[in-house]
Order: structure tokens, then sequence, then C-alpha cells
């Protein structure tokens, strides 16, 4: 049976993250990132907000069937 080798993703906390929220209904993930940027954990550069585009369409027909 071969031997399989395992090597680990070259991550530290060295590294920067940008962080993109694609949906605002998992907020704890904010926190959570904000958190391990305080801490020391991580270093966050930038933190995006969006929202889905079906998020629009439906508020949209929301508004429209009222």
């Amino acid at each position: 049976m071969p031997t399989i080798r395992v090597s680990l993703i070259p991550y530290s906390s060295d590294n920067p993250v940008i962080y993109d929220n694609d949906a605002h209904a998992d907020v704890y993930t904010d926190e959570l990132l904000l958190a391990l940027s305080s801490a020391g954990c991580i270093d966050l550069r930038g933190f995006i907000t969006t929202t889905p585009a079906n998020d629009c369409v439906n508020a949209a027909v929301l508004i429209l069937t009222l």
C-alpha cells in the first residue's frame, strides 16, 4: 500500500484576511472574526457585507403583493 503524504495549507495568523459576508442572516460570523482579530489570532484587513440578489427580489415581490 503506497504511503499518502499529507501537507498543511500554508496559512498562519500572519496572513491578511479579507472577509466577505454574503448573507446578513449569519451574523455570528461577523462577531467571531472581530473577536479573533482583537485577540490577535488573525490579521483582519477588510470586512465586506453583501446581500444576495434573491433577497432583493423577494422583498420586491412581498411589497407588490401587499
